[in-house]
């Protein structure tokens, strides 16, 4: 069964950490002041304990939420699969990506799809025929990117005066890269194969998967449409890992 691999485990982790610590960056050193202030008869305690203390709360909450979501993205790849071979009379191959699925009966010209929102909320499998088909497509949205440079708060600490300011120069800030982060998540959820439908009550459908697949997966749709697509013995994922 299809599973997160590490790779892309490492890239949610490094995600969630970057929007994590990007907003508790500018909100530590306010915490560390504060309880250098508040903890007035040994400063500098006070200061690094705050500063220390909530990036390390906010990274630990930040490996909880890239862990959940690993497991939903799993549990994702496991139930829509398995919701895609069971509506056919014979599941042929199979491909799942997080927010959508697909199996084909080669026999029977069939196909079967699914969809998920982001909450990993599930649709009812959907189950045409071929024959109903127009055209169809792979497609990867153009993803968004930005200046690499970071802005750090300019802090400075003395026991007379406190100074913070959080401006910089950089021509992004953690609002922007939370913005570029979302953007990028929308383009995902839209990356995969298009397929248009003779069909009033459903023209369009998205099955999402990641773009090299999807560029694999033409070829079983041609085939299918043709009729030179083959039968397997048992459902086969394809493209296989």
């Amino acid at each position: 069964m299809k599973k997160v691999n590490r790779k892309i485990a490492r890239q949610i982790y490094f995600v969630n950490f970057g929007i994590m610590i990007g907003f508790g960056i500018f909100i530590a050193p306010i915490i560390g002041l504060c309880l250098g202030i508040f903890l007035a008869s040994d400063f500098w305690v006070g200061f690094w304990a705050g500063l220390i203390g909530y990036l390390f709360v906010f990274g630990f909450f930040a490996y909880l939420s890239a862990s959940r979501r690993i497991k939903k993205i799993n549990h994702a790849y496991e139930y829509m699969s398995n919701a895609v071979k069971n509506k056919l009379e014979k599941a042929d191959y199979y491909n799942s990506g997080e927010y959508g699925a697909i199996a084909v009966d080669a026999k029977n010209k069939a196909i079967s799809v699914i969809s998920a929102d982001q909450k990993f909320n599930f649709s009812e499998p959907f189950v045409f025929n071929s024959d109903k088909i127009r055209n169809f497509k792979s497609f990867k949205p153009e993803l968004r990117t930005s200046d690499t440079s970071v802005s750090t708060p300019n802090i400075s600490v003395s026991t007379s005066g406190i100074s913070v300011s959080t401006s910089g120069t950089s021509r992004r800030d953690v609002y922007e890269d939370h913005e570029i982060a979302e953007a990028n998540a929308k383009a995902h959820r839209e990356t995969g194969i298009y397929i248009y439908l003779d069909d009033l009550t459903k023209p369009q459908i998205i099955v999402q998967m990641e773009y090299s697949e999807a560029e694999k997966w033409l070829l079983i749709l041609e085939k299918l449409l043709e009729g030179s697509l083959e039968e397997q013995s048992s459902p086969m994922a394809f493209p296989q890992t």
